[in-house]
């Protein structure tokens, strides 16, 4: 059995939906801070809180929306992560899928070991050689539940391969006087 896998991670509706409905509260508890309603807390805190959530509010809708991009992970045989950052345009997304390659910038990466891997999510931590860390939310949305489970497997491997790989003790080259 092979643990190579090429997917294309695509940006998740859930997550930007789910953000979105976290901002919406947000800006709500800002609202009712903001008209009063709540009497017991004096003037001063209650506008500094209700200017805090409504920056909470735009900064979590921001960084989502920011943040999404379509990403191509390779994963080999040996274990060799390649992440391809792509367009996440329509027409990137087409050419994608009918196998043709459109580059925004190729890296080997590595998993770190504090990934979170679940069933239903995953948070891969990508280190690049140059110490850049890429996170990368992939919720069932992000590509089909073949693929999902394909890349879970493989990430399940490499975790395991890196715990085998930090648990051997180093062996130390007695030195000869």
């Amino acid at each position: 059995m092979s643990i190579a896998v090429s997917a294309v991670i695509r940006p998740s509706r859930l997550l930007l939906f789910f953000s979105s409905i976290l901002a919406l509260v947000l800006l709500c508890v800002a609202c009712l801070l903001w008209l009063r309603l709540a009497q017991i807390i004096p003037d001063h805190s209650r506008l500094l809180l209700a200017a805090t959530c409504a920056i909470s509010a735009c900064v979590v809708f921001c960084s989502v929306l920011s943040n999404r991009k379509t990403f191509r992970l390779d994963i080999s045989g040996t274990g060799q992560i390649l992440l391809t950052h792509t367009r996440s345009s329509a027409a990137a997304s087409h050419s994608q899928a009918s196998g043709a390659s459109v580059n925004g910038g190729s890296e080997v990466v590595h998993l770190l070991e504090n990934a979170t891997l679940w069933p239903t999510f995953m948070l891969l931590r990508l280190q690049a050689p140059s110490g850049r860390v890429t996170v990368l939310p992939v919720l069932p949305d992000c590509l089909d539940r073949n693929a999902f489970c394909a890349v879970l497997v493989a990430c399940r491997w490499l975790a395991t391969q890196t715990l085998r790989d930090a648990a051997k003790p180093n062996k130390k080259i007695p030195l000869v006087d």
